[in-house]
């Protein structure tokens, strides 16, 4: 059985090495249409519901920046293409 920071620093690894990839593949993008924006913004808010695994309580503050070294950059990137779709969406109507 894997003590809690141990635990912590095993998921976190993983998140990390996804994230990373996943933020090389998107800045690696000559440019973004409207579809992949909406596909990239879905895959970023299952990436973010990855917080979860870092919280022994909803009630307490999530302990992912902590052991993932890219949340907050990731964070950034997740942000910047809801704006985007949501730029995309309300040049349409």
């Amino acid at each position: 059985m894997l003590t809690r920071t141990r635990y912590y620093n095993a998921i976190g690894t993983m998140v990390d090495t996804t994230l990373v990839y996943l933020l090389d593949a998107i800045l690696a993008l000559p440019d973004i249409t409207e579809v992949e924006s909406h596909r990239l913004s879905e895959l970023c808010r299952f990436a973010n519901s990855l917080e979860s695994l870092f919280m022994d309580d909803p009630d307490q503050t999530s302990l992912v920046v902590a052991h993932v070294p890219s949340w907050l950059k990731f964070s950034y990137l997740s942000e910047l293409l809801v704006r985007m779709f949501a730029g995309f969406h309300a040049k349409l109507f």
